[in-house]
């Protein structure tokens, strides 16, 4: 039997040709399918892997129930799939009252105290991944009051991002001012943010004495007192946030620098003498 006949046909059957374009087509074909496997995977990994890096941030362990808050602990840890930490409680403060805001339209809220439930300020090491100009902890995108969900073999609870604040002794002049304005002005009165909450209060009145005019005789500058200014100078209790250093109500906050303290009945503008730590 003759393997190609006189008609270029293989065993008889099938043209030489065509046999060979079957066969390198069977050849090829796993080659190409393997290889686009190879780049899917690769363009996969590319987009998924993303860039992780380690960051500690502060955040609230919010609406917690005292058997909880009894179980929590520095050094908690919650683990990926493979017993990996994925994030670690570096700090715990005190635990503080939960509360609850209610919106009624119109930029108005109103905050009320949970009788049960209470929050408790963390400091929390992530293993956070990087996109862009943006942190994503599980896929979950990190963000002031954005939750995300922090887990152990022991508990699982919801952790709020926040701007950790601190609170300033602060002694501040505020100079010209009417005589009415002073007359209103008292240790107690507070400022408040949008929210209602308190962001500045008035510990004590240092100090009211007459402004100063300045006055020019004999080629030389005088100060004369103004009976109908005034100068005072107050110990102020100063809410502060860091924020790209102190900052209250979104200004800076530094000794020299202006401060502005309005309640219901004034807005008073002066400078920062002296700062300290309460």
């Amino acid at each position: 039997m003759r393997i190609i006949d006189e008609k270029g046909r293989l065993f008889g059957k099938i043209n030489v040709i065509d046999f060979l374009v079957i066969f390198l087509l069977l050849c090829v074909l796993p080659i190409f399918y393997f290889g686009y496997k190879l780049y899917k995977k690769g363009i996969t990994e590319v987009t998924k892997g993303g860039v992780f890096t380690e960051i500690d941030i502060y955040c609230k362990f919010t609406r917690l129930n005292p058997e909880i808050i009894k179980m929590l602990s520095v050094g908690d840890k919650e683990l990926d799939g493979n017993n990996n930490t994925m994030a670690e409680i570096l700090w715990l403060g005190e635990s503080e009252i939960s509360r609850h805001r209610f919106d009624l339209g119109n930029g108005l809220a109103i905050f009320k105290n949970d009788p049960l439930l209470r929050d408790v300020p963390v400091k929390l090491r992530l293993k956070a991944e990087a996109k862009e100009t943006n942190l994503f902890y599980k896929d979950r995108q990190l963000a002031v009051n954005s939750p995300f969900n922090f887990k152990t073999s022991k508990y699982s609870v919801n952790a709020v991002p926040f701007i950790k604040e601190s609170v300033k002794l602060i002694k501040a002049e505020f100079q010209n001012l009417e005589p009415e304005v002073v007359k209103v002005i008292k240790a107690g009165d507070v400022q408040r943010d949008p929210f209602g909450k308190v962001i500045g209060r008035i510990i004590s009145i240092l100090e009211i004495k007459n402004s100063s005019i300045m006055t020019l005789g004999n080629k030389k500058v005088f100060l004369i007192p103004n009976p109908h200014k005034k100068d005072m100078s107050v110990l102020l209790d100063y809410l502060c946030i860091e924020k790209e250093g102190l900052q209250n109500n979104e200004c800076s906050i530094k000794v020299g620098q202006e401060i502005t303290f309005t309640t219901d009945l004034y807005s008073l503008t002066g400078k920062i003498i002296e700062m300290k730590d309460k």
